[in-house]
């Protein structure tokens, strides 16, 4: 999904939402063990975690234009049977004709049918997984992670973010990848989600899209402190502060809190200089913290170069490197909140 267009889903990228939970191979559910991979490094004799995804690409977009050629030839047969049978059941000499015409048709359309059952469109989900794994066991080979292991399966229900701090009115969300372990020796979850408000019956509106991270926090005070880093769109604006004040800006951070609360005294300086010093750019959208005493939430907005799986074209090695660097320095300050 993009940021730059509205939020509206990308038409080169792959929906996990409307993905069914099935192996293209051979039919069969996804296995258990995928709520508990392990994440290990790549050896020195395994394909890289890009090569693995773009061999899965160019699979499931083979099987989706070969889907796509039988749907075409099928409905053709279907149409152009159809039309002259009904254009001769008109004419008492051809009526024949047309029986037999509309007879093709209607054989034509069980064919589809029964072709259909048996060799089905492509399911992403392979897709989906495989990449993800792969993904993940890139992006958290790192010397201070340890027992990364990813949940494939797992999703956030409705009551884990309803109540973030950050974003309210918030009845829909959407989620996937989820990743937990230890960096530096202290828990982490990190995930791709999507906060959803349903402004109609009809319309919804996209809150905030990107990768969340939890960490928990050693800090002691009442209420809670929201630290958001927006570019001039102001992409992804905290739309669940408005109990609190603004407390400071400092170019184009903006720290909000309760009335007369100290936020010097509660947060330390070297967490807010941290943030302060990272950089948005073409992919890397919005930052939104809440801090709150025992637990740290980040949720960085990202494009979709990284928050989706391309279909048409390549996966941007660049920025998923890029996106790597950025994970790191987000941890890097949501650990300066923990005593060792």
């Amino acid at each position: 999904m993009s940021k730059l267009k509205d939020k509206k889903p990308d038409s080169e990228s792959i929906d996990t939402e409307t993905a069914v939970a099935v192996d293209d191979n051979n039919k069969k559910p996804i296995p258990d063990d995928l709520t508990n991979v392990e994440l290990k490094p790549f050896g020195l004799d395994e394909k890289s975690y890009d090569t693995i995804v773009e061999e899965e690409r160019l699979n499931i977009h083979k099987m989706n234009k070969s889907a796509e050629t039988r749907s075409r030839i099928c409905i053709l047969i279907i149409v152009a049977f159809g039309v002259c049978g009904v254009i001769f059941l008109y004419q008492p000499s051809l009526r024949f004709i047309s029986w037999i015409s509309l007879g093709i048709a209607l054989a034509a359309i069980v064919v589809f049918s029964v072709w259909n059952k048996r060799i089905g469109r492509p399911d992403p989900r392979k897709y989906i997984y495989t990449s993800c794994i792969a993904l993940d066991r890139f992006i958290f080979d790192h010397p201070d992670v340890k027992d990364a292991r990813t949940n494939q399966k797992r999703k956030f229900e409705l009551n884990e973010v309803a109540e973030n701090g950050i974003f309210s009115n918030v009845n829909g969300v959407t989620s996937r990848n989820f990743v937990e372990g230890l960096y530096k020796n202290h828990h982490f979850l990190v995930a791709e989600a999507a906060f959803i408000k349903s402004e109609t019956k009809t319309k919804r509106k996209t809150l905030y899209i990107g990768k969340y991270l939890s960490m928990k926090n050693d800090l002691h005070f009442e209420g809670r402190y929201v630290i958001s880093i927006l570019n001039e769109k102001e992409i992804d604006k905290p739309n669940g502060i408005g109990d609190l004040e603004l407390l400071n800006t400092k170019e184009n951070m903006r720290i909000y809190g309760a009335k007369d609360s100290k936020y010097k005294n509660d947060i330390p300086l070297q967490f807010i200089e941290k943030l302060s010093k990272m950089q948005l750019n073409d992919q890397l959208l919005a930052i939104n913290v809440v801090v709150r005493a025992g637990e740290t939430i980040l949720l960085a907005s990202y494009d979709d170069d990284v928050i989706s799986l391309p279909f048409y074209k390549p996966l941007n090695v660049p920025a998923t490197e890029r996106f790597k660097k950025e994970l790191y320095l987000f941890m890097d300050a949501c650990s300066l909140l923990i005593k060792d």
